[in-house]
């Protein structure tokens, strides 16, 4: 599998109250859970969805039942960092999805040295839900610290 690839498949349900922290893991299996979610997927993307700082981007595709969240953050040094699914969790009082984004440290590549550049990467996470939440929040935390978040709707 791609190195820039992330996919984690969760249960029928997916999504732990109080949120899943996944720490810097590529791939991640969460047991199931009360909530709307089926499946979760993270991808890094080629294209570049959006500049970085701005905010995420949330999108509720009816059509085919899935929730998309895209966006770019730097990453720090792009052969030794990447954009990484830090957390995702559902609230059931107050019927919410959130998701975290941020980076993390390759740390397979340190071994061969890493450039001083800084670089950004774009993603999207794709969450297939058997009914939509009445809100998702999203938040990126960015190499330099800062912190850009939206809400839909």
């Amino acid at each position: 599998m791609d190195r820039r690839t992330l996919l984690a498949s969760v249960g029928a349900a997916g999504l732990l109250g109080g949120g899943v922290g996944y720490g810097a893991c590529r791939y991640l299996h969460a047991p199931v859970a009360p909530g709307p979610a089926t499946d979760v997927s993270f991808v890094i993307v080629d294209d570049q969805l959006g500049e970085p700082g701005d905010e995420p981007s949330i999108e509720f595709d009816e059509d085919n039942d899935v929730i998309h969240v895209s966006g770019t953050l730097y990453v720090g040094p792009p052969d030794c960092h990447e954009a990484s699914l830090r957390s995702i969790g559902y609230d059931s009082e107050s019927d919410s999805i959130s998701t975290s984004v941020s980076w993390t440290r390759i740390w397979s590549a340190y071994l061969d040295g890493c450039s001083d550049e800084v670089g950004p990467d774009s993603y999207r996470l794709t969450i297939a839900v058997d009914r939509f939440p009445r809100r998702v929040v999203a938040v990126e935390h960015d190499v330099f610290g800062n912190r850009y978040s939206t809400q839909h709707p």
